[in-house]
């Protein structure tokens, strides 16, 4: 028997083609919505991490409010703001010295240093 005479089919070089530009519009869709996906993601994280500051501002707020009120009816008052205040020390690194100096002021002028007599 002769060689076959095998001749390439013009539709099966077409279905190729087709696949072949199906599977790269299918990849640069998947590129496009990943892009988008961490676009989004990105701004979610920010927009957490801003409601948290307000979380913690509001928190911090309340908290000085609290330790400002006189009177001894109020000493809840103010011993439940020292633990907000406290909790404000353990969430926020950034906000730890303010912590601090809101509380050594509030213990100079609540409970001065003895007068010593002369």
């Amino acid at each position: 028997m002769g060689p076959i005479d095998v001749k390439p089919d013009p539709w099966q070089r077409l279905v190729a083609i087709g696949s072949i530009l199906s599977v790269l519009f299918v990849a640069i869709g998947l590129y496009i919505t990943n892009e988008a996906n961490r676009e989004t993601s990105e701004a979610n994280r920010e927009q957490h991490r801003l409601t948290a500051q307000g979380q913690i501002t509001d928190r911090f707020t309340k908290a000085v409010e609290q330790l400002g009120q006189p009177g001894a009816e109020k000493v809840d008052d103010r011993l439940g703001a020292i633990y907000a205040l406290a909790r404000i020390m353990r969430d926020s690194a950034v906000d730890q010295p303010a912590v601090v100096d809101i509380l050594a002021a509030f213990i100079r002028v609540h409970a001065p240093a003895p007068t010593r007599p002369t």
